[in-house]
């Protein structure tokens, strides 16, 4: 049995403590045996990346099937979960931009409700899909399910990603789509409240290493245009290529901030 990871245990464990208080409060038991526990967070890894041009190779590499989420996810900085869930009604094309906002059964991760804005391309792309279910992004046809309208599978979507990955030789999964939107979009110059605006909540620390990326990439950069005059590319190899951090994406699978 795999050991779990430090994190999924945190959380584990402040389940069972929500649960315990819960007990107390209603008087299901006398005293809370966990009162004393403390916990330690555990310490957040750095979010790496994919360059740009190793997203488009992603996107080129894509099955048909899954190129206009891939390109959503990839031009958004969305989570899945948040993708599945969009609708058409969500979609304002005459001014181009989507709503991010809760639906029956489901809300948004911390309940971030926001609006954003589509790239000219995206705005193509989700043009050109069929409108046939109410959802955006749809799982295929199948006996069981003749109308196509399901939401679809993000099992198989990352299963797919997946694929294309170990086919071009890049690790990393479904949440790196929204790491890679958060660090190019700071890597440009975009302040950090209109990022946040744009991806919902991101937790303090986490943001903190996307503008190390962003910054360790601005420094190597002027060190490119004006040699002896920047920093090294020493220390823990991060540069303006991104090579680096692109061949360390993402093993922390229970990463999803």
């Amino acid at each position: 049995m795999a050991k779990a990871k430090p994190k999924t245990i945190h959380n584990d464990v402040v389940a069972i403590k929500q649960l315990v208080n819960f007990a107390v409060r209603r008087k299901m038991i006398h005293e809370n045996p966990l009162a004393e526990l403390k916990l330690k967070k555990p310490k957040n890894s750095p979010q790496p990346y994919w360059m740009r041009d190793q997203v488009e190779l992603i996107l080129k590499s894509t099955s048909p099937r899954y190129q206009a989420l891939f390109h959503f996810l990839a031009d958004t900085g969305t989570r899945i979960g948040e993708a599945r869930w969009l609708t058409w009604d969500d979609v304002d094309f005459s001014n181009k931009f989507v709503h991010i906002r809760p639906k029956d059964g489901w809300q948004p991760k911390t309940g971030d409700q926001r609006v954003i804005h589509l790239s000219d391309d995206l705005h193509h792309v989700l043009s050109k899909l069929p409108r046939s279910s109410k959802w955006v992004f749809t799982a295929p046809r199948t006996e069981r399910f003749p109308t196509g309208d399901r939401q679809i599978s993000a099992r198989r979507a990352l299963a797919h990603l997946k694929t294309v990955l170990k086919k071009i030789g890049l690790p990393g999964h479904l949440h790196t789509f929204r790491h890679s939107f958060i660090s190019h979009a700071l890597i440009a110059g975009a302040k950090e409240s209109v990022v946040r605006e744009w991806v919902g909540h991101v937790d303090p620390e986490i943001m903190k290493i996307y503008i190390h990326i962003a910054d360790k990439y601005s420094r190597s950069a002027m060190h490119e245009i004006l040699p002896g005059k920047g920093p090294s590319h020493g220390g823990d190899g991060a540069h303006a290529g991104g090579s680096d951090c692109a061949q360390n994406v993402h093993r922390k699978e229970d990463c999803h901030e």
